[in-house]
């Protein structure tokens, strides 16, 4: 996992770290787009089982594509993260999205692609105002930096 991934991640879940459902929602999906490399829309699609094997095996399926997470950085994160998953799986069964509406948490439809990439953007590019020199980040950044999965 390149440097800058492994700073700005460690900088969101303390910036955000309140137990709110949004909160929880938010760190989730930062943690899946830095581990797995992937966009919004791919993620948006995952279910709660997804959070399960990823905690438990290291894997996950996304995009039609099994993913092995062997870096023991995005291994540290995802274990890190076992509070997220554990209030997770108390509201939510193994079929239910995970990106839903906190208006309607067993949705049988996702969180708008724009309503969750504008919540994420947004943390993202707070985080990136207090780097030195301040960056602009986006959810693509994550993408685009080196990551050794």
């Amino acid at each position: 996992m390149g440097e800058m991934t492994w700073k700005i991640y460690n900088m969101i879940m303390a910036r955000y770290n309140q137990k709110d459902f949004r909160s929880v929602r938010l760190r989730i999906g930062i943690l899946l787009l830095a581990v797995t490399r992937g966009k919004i829309s791919e993620i948006l699609m995952l279910k709660v089982g997804c959070l399960k094997v990823l905690e438990k095996e290291f894997f996950i399926n996304i995009v039609h594509q099994n993913l092995f997470i062997r870096n023991s950085k995005a291994r540290a994160m995802i274990s890190a993260r076992e509070k997220d998953f554990k209030y997770f799986y108390s509201i939510k069964d193994d079929k239910d999205l995970i990106f839903t509406s906190d208006f309607n948490l067993t949705s049988k439809t996702s969180i708008s692609r724009e309503t969750f990439t504008r919540s994420t953007n947004k943390a993202l590019n707070l985080v990136g105002k207090s780097l030195t020199p301040a960056i602009k980040l986006t959810s693509n950044s994550l993408v685009k930096w080196d990551a050794d999965i």
